[in-house]
């Protein structure tokens, strides 16, 4: 087996301070001449995770875990030792040697080929979507409500039709070898070729490091699944090839990485594709949970919520209950954690409050003077606030005309020091 020596191993060593590294996924303090933070690798409220900068190794007390900067990587994005090695020398622009064997050679060189087709396409396809030729795929995304912010944050595109991504890639100056591998573009038996989809919903799947590995593609007219001639399937993957896996890639994996995510709901009326997902998400510390079906999700993400306290603006004493009514009558969720600022701020046994204890401002003076320190001190640990509004003049109270209300929720969160 082919691989690099001691020398160029240590030197990519040397030039990745692993304090820095760890920083990019673990929130570090330093106490002495240690770095140290919660465990990425199991689950703790107390930082057990030490980083020494003068050693440049990791350990964790709580679960034994520990190593150099190869370790920390290799374990927390789930690669390969030559695929953390590659990834931290291009990080410090070392240039790593080429492999002498011709076959491994042939191989990376293919794959990063492979790498650059699919970054193109998934570009090609997210810009697709925004041109006048794709109102199908448009109107689709706004059917399913989908606005700008998760089209970006997911690159979700739009496949034309019959040859425009092949012409587009060869364009491009890309050639058949790497077309062909990377499953974009089938060549039929005349030797024409065409692409593999299309008129389709594309969504680009990415490894944990970000870079487009494969594609999914879902079919937009729903009456051709089950066409009687010609009946096209609902969706439509990539194939297996140098770059993908399909037992080792899950889609959206790197957004909750980079989002520091830590519990992953797994919804699927299929239990075979849960044991699937959960297979790919080992190794990577994610609290797991499952459900089957829309009510048993909105019962867990909703009632189960995290919340120390939900706190709205000025609802009142009457605006309190009509809330409670409504969210217990609606099942959405639980309202033992519930508060209004206007009842915390006002004695209304006590003191004479026209509106059942509300007033501009409640939310807050309560905020600020009371649910900060609360954090601070750790009564709470996560609190959701919801500031509460009127829009009304007193033209639209004399016509009785329906008020209109504006809310906006800010979720606060303690971080240890």
């Amino acid at each position: 087996m082919i691989r690099y020596s001691d020398e160029i191993i240590e030197e990519v060593r040397q030039n990745n301070d692993i304090v820095d590294i760890i920083s990019q996924y673990v929130h570090l303090t330093r106490k002495g001449r240690n770095y140290f933070g919660l465990c990425p690798f199991h689950s703790e409220k107390s930082p057990s995770f030490s980083v020494s900068p003068d050693r440049q190794i990791f350990h964790c007390f709580g679960c034994g875990v520990g190593g150099n900067v190869y370790t920390f990587l290799m374990k927390i994005e789930g690669i390969t030792f030559k695929e953390a090695l590659e990834q931290l020398a291009e990080r410090a622009n070392i240039q790593l040697p080429k492999l002498e064997n011709n076959a491994d050679t042939a191989r990376e060189e293919l794959k990063a080929k492979v790498y650059k087709v699919n970054e193109f396409t998934a570009e090609f396809y997210h810009q697709n979507l925004y041109k006048p030729t794709s109102k199908i795929g448009q109107e689709y995304v706004k059917k399913r409500k989908m606005n700008k912010e998760t089209l970006e944050a997911y690159r979700i595109g739009f496949s034309g039709k019959f040859d425009e991504l092949y012409k587009a890639l060869k364009a491009q100056g890309f050639g058949e070898k790497e077309i062909l591998e990377s499953g974009l573009v089938n060549k039929n038996d005349n030797g024409t070729y065409i692409d593999r989809y299309r008129n389709r919903l594309m969504f680009p799947i990415c490894d944990v490091r970000g870079k487009v590995i494969a594609f999914g593609g879902r079919i937009l007219d729903d009456s051709k699944i089950k066409d009687p001639k010609f009946p096209q399937p609902k969706y439509i993957n990539s194939p297996e090839n140098v770059v993908y896996s399909k037992g080792r890639h899950l889609f959206g994996l790197n957004v909750a990485k980079k989002d520091s995510a830590k519990k992953i709901l797994i919804v699927d009326d299929n239990k075979l594709n849960i044991k699937v997902a959960r297979r790919a998400l080992d190794g990577f510390n994610f609290e797991i949970d499952e459900c089957y079906d829309g009510q048993e999700c909105l019962n867990k993400v909703v009632k189960g919520n995290e919340y120390d306290l939900i706190l709205t603006g000025d609802l009142s004493k009457y605006g309190s209950d009509i809330f409670e009514k409504i969210v217990n009558n609606v099942g959405i969720m639980r309202t033992d954690n519930f508060n209004d600022a206007g009842l915390m701020l006002y004695d209304i046994e006590k003191q004479h409050v026209f509106a059942g204890g509300s007033g501009c401002g409640c939310v807050t003076l309560v905020t600020l003077s009371y649910v900060i320190n609360a954090l601070r001190i750790g009564i709470y640990h996560k609190v959701l606030i919801i500031a509460t509004g009127a829009l009304m003049n007193p033209i639209m109270v004399a016509q009785n005309e329906t008020i209109p209300a504006i809310a906006h929720a800010i979720a606060l969160e303690r971080s240890f020091e």
